[in-house]
């Protein structure tokens, strides 16, 4: 399920219709978080769900040219990581886990791991001096291929693998400049819905 983007001309003789999918989704706020807001807003933004918005022509392709650019030099998709967890500690034996794992013990300390679209961070949780349990900020371990764990944790050594995240959004790109490009008309209607 996700959602659908519809351009249109002003005459609305010609129509563009295209599914975004919840990783599409996932890889455009990301864009947008990271840079590229008002591409992705031009392209794909909108005030109100199933509210048509004027955009114009050569704005839209200029957006997308920027994107496409930056993509095919593979500098702006986000990088998705992998944990495998080394069970039981010291044995060798890895196995995938999930978007988070804690309990690591780290130079006596607790920590978790957590891994989301573009995030790789541990938080250490420790005990004051009150008996109140506490959350460290997160720190960013994007850059680690193996997280070392004490000896005595039941928990072995967790490695971090890294890819970039796959999207069809190159595609999508493509066949958005190739309709913009295709029409006459200096504005384009834009709908999500």
């Amino acid at each position: 399920m996700g959602l659908d983007i519809v351009l249109s001309t002003n005459s609305g003789e010609c129509e563009f219709k295209q599914q975004l999918t919840p990783n599409i989704i996932d890889v455009l706020k990301y864009l947008s978080e990271n840079g590229y807001e008002n591409e992705v807003n031009l392209l794909f933004g909108v005030d109100d769900f199933g509210k048509k918005l004027f955009r114009n022509q050569n704005d839209m392709i200029s957006s997308v040219v920027k994107l496409l650019t930056e993509i095919e030099s593979n500098n702006i998709l986000p990088i998705t990581y992998k944990i495998y967890i080394q069970e039981p500690s010291g044995s060798g034996n890895y196995e995938e886990g999930g978007w988070m794992v804690s309990g690591l013990k780290i130079d006596g300390y607790e920590y978790s791991l957590m891994v989301e679209l573009g995030k790789c961070e541990m938080r250490r949780k420790w005990v004051d001096n009150d008996g109140k349990i506490k959350v460290d900020k997160p720190i960013d371990v994007s850059m680690q291929d193996v997280i070392k764990t004490d000896a005595d944790c039941p928990i072995g050594d967790v490695l971090i693998k890294k890819s970039r995240k796959p999207t069809d959004l190159k595609k999508i790109l493509i066949n958005i400049k190739d309709y913009l490009e295709s029409v006459n008309s200096e504005n384009i209607y834009l709908l999500i819905g």
